[in-house]
Formats: structure tokens, sequence, C-alpha cells
């Protein structure tokens, strides 16, 4: 059996770190975890690159990487490698799991190959959604319509979806057979994201024992809606850490008071520490695909406060955390104030992640899949 895992995009559309983008993304993640558990899969991971003249082939734990250069590229979705799906031709008999299906790469894959296709959703949107956007994309209505027309007919080829919440599953539940769709999203390695006593993560990490500690971690952009998390917390007597970097870190700095800590990166290696000395995590996102963090969270036993995003609804229930409304800054305080005050009302969170969202669990699901296509 053979599986080739397919990214859509080029990784320096993202990051400036190409290394990190290729072997970090989500689908070399299911592969690696996929070899790791099942070791005699032969899995490959594809990927398109504007930057590179030539193919580049590389193997890392035991994957092959296919790195090809684009043929086309406008925007994250709107990209396709020619000699990529030359490529693809040869492999008549591999299992294509496609990363994405709202893009010009799956589209084009799930039109003109007979292979068994396999569709992670990633968070993206239906061609039309995207006009909720805002005006800008008004002028591109012709284009999205043709688009969604497209999608529609390519999503009949395709063998089975797994989507993140349940908004994309009622979506594609309209247009294909409802057995061929279910929730599934990125693993957590429970071996890494485990709890750690909070005095003695504290004393590791130089973070004071005696205060309330909020953590927030991911990009600083604006959908991720920190700007409200530091509004809701600038009049409380807690420590907020922010991990991550991004453009908009300037300007959050300039709004923060000097109870708000910026950290900047951190390695999944200290992410767990960072987790298990915090009282709450919180998660003010304007918008989501997966709440990945949030898995994070609560693999490390710790209670959330989150918008109602992505698979947030899913994943929390209310003995784990509390769904406030996206940009409601005083509902977002009061609901962390709330969690603080009652430390003992949340429980178990790491169960729900050992149970639904291990990367065990993932990869035995995964492949129940692969075996009924192949």
């Amino acid at each position: 059996m053979k599986i080739i895992h397919i990214n859509n995009y080029s990784h320096s559309l993202l990051t400036k770190d190409l290394e990190q983008g290729i072997f970090d993304d989500w689908y070399a993640r299911t592969a690696f975890y996929l070899k790791k558990y099942y070791s005699k899969l032969d899995i490959e991971c594809w990927t398109p690159e504007r930057t590179f003249k030539k193919e580049k082939t590389v193997t890392k734990n035991g994957v092959k990487f296919r790195i090809f250069p684009s043929s086309f590229v406008i925007m994250y979705g709107r990209e396709f490698s020619l000699p990529m799906l030359k490529a693809l031709k040869k492999e008549k008999k591999a299992i294509l799991h496609i990363h994405e299906g709202h893009s010009y790469t799956a589209y084009t894959i799930m039109n003109f190959f007979k292979n068994p296709i396999v569709v992670q959703h990633h968070g993206g949107r239906a061609p039309l959604l995207h006009l909720k956007k805002g005006l800008q994309f008004l002028i591109l209505t012709p284009i999205l319509l043709l688009d969604q027309i497209i999608e529609l007919l390519s999503f009949r080829n395709v063998s089975h979806f797994f989507v993140l919440n349940n908004y994309e599953k009622s979506y594609l539940n309209k247009f294909v057979n409802k057995k061929n769709v279910r929730i599934q999203t990125m693993g957590i390695d429970t071996n890494i994201f485990k709890p750690y006593n909070k005095d003695k993560a504290r004393e590791k990490l130089g973070l004071p024992k005696d205060k309330k500690i909020i953590l927030f971690s991911g990009s600083l952009i604006k959908r991720k809606g920190v700007k409200y998390l530091i509004n809701a917390v600038n009049d409380l007597d807690v420590l907020l850490l922010i991990i991550g970097g991004g453009k908009e870190r300037n300007k959050l700095e300039n709004i923060s008071n000097s109870n708000v800590k910026f950290l900047g990166y951190k390695s999944n290696k200290l992410m767990p520490l960072y987790l298990s000395s915090a009282d709450v995590y919180a998660m003010p996102s304007l918008w989501e695909g997966a709440c990945i963090s949030l898995m994070e969270a609560f693999s490390c036993d710790i209670p959330v406060v989150a918008t109602d995003v992505g698979n947030a609804r899913e994943l929390i229930s209310n003995n784990t955390g509390i769904i406030v409304k996206k940009k409601n800054i005083e509902e977002l305080r009061n609901a962390i104030i709330y969690v603080l005050n009652n430390p003992n009302k949340f429980k178990g969170m790491r169960n729900t992640i050992n149970k639904n969202y291990d990367w065990k669990v993932i990869c035995k699901r995964t492949l129940d899949i692969y075996k009924k296509l192949h």
C-alpha cells in the first residue's frame, strides 16, 4: 500500500523558514506519525514550492518528500504544479491523501486522476463563502462562482473526507454521501503534551508562584483576536503570557500594560511546561479551522476560555472550559474570572484528548480508511 500526502501550496507564501514549513506542516506530521506507528506503510509527502526551479527529494523520519516547482500561483489555495501532476500520473495505484479540498491542486487531482482519493479539510472555505469576508471580494464573484461549480463537481470523485468541524460536515453532506464524511483533526502527541506540577513548571520557567497566569499561544495576526484578550485582562491582577510572533506584535505591545509578557516562539519541548504553569488558556480567535492550541491545553489538563470558532464547540464541555462570543471583551473577561475563581469545577480535560485526538487514535482511524480503499 502506497500513500502520497499532497500539500497544495508553497510554504514560502506563509513562512521564511522553508525547512520548518515543509517538515512541520499538517501533511508532514500525519505522515510522520503514520510511519511511526505503521512502519511498513510506504508513505511520501509531495508539495509545490514557487521558489524552486527543479524538483528536490529528501527523506526525513523514514518519509520521502518530493518538492516540485510551481507552475502557477496567485495565493494560498490557488496554485498548482505541472511537474507534480505529471509525476502523479505514474502513481496509478497509490492512495492520494490531499490536504485541503478547497484548492486548485485538489480540483485538478479530483477530476483527472482515478486513484482512491482522501481529502483532509484544513479549515478552508467553499469559494462563495469568501464573499462574507468583505466587499473587496465582490469583484471576484464570477471567479468564485465558477470555482464553486468546479468544486462541487470535483467532490463527487472523492472516496473519503476528513473534516474539522460540524460546519464543514453539514456543508459536504449536502453534496456527497454522508457515510464518506467524518470529523477528524490533526492529532496531539500526549507523550509530549502532558501535565506537570504547576509550581515546579513555574520554578523551571522563572515564573511567579503567587500570580494567576493566563496563557495564549499562536500567531500574532488579526484573526487571532489577541487585542481583545489584552483589553479583557489589562485591569485584572493577573499575568498574561503571549507565546508566538507575527506582524501585529508591535501594535499589541503598545496596548499592553506591564502584566502582559511577550515571549516569542517556544518549542514543543517547552510548551507543556508553559501550559502546565497556567491557570487558564485563552483563545480569543475570530476564525479557526481546528483549534489545535485548545487540544494542547487540554492535553496538559488546563481549562480554557475560547471564542465560538472552528471546532471549539465540539471540544469544550461544561467541565472543561467556557465558550464566549467573538470580540466581546466583557464576556471574555468575566469567563476568565469565573474559571480563575472556580478551578475545581474544571476537570478531566486530558481524557477528551486521549479518547479522540491522540495521534495513535488519529492514525488508526486514517489507516482504517486506507484499508477500505486499497
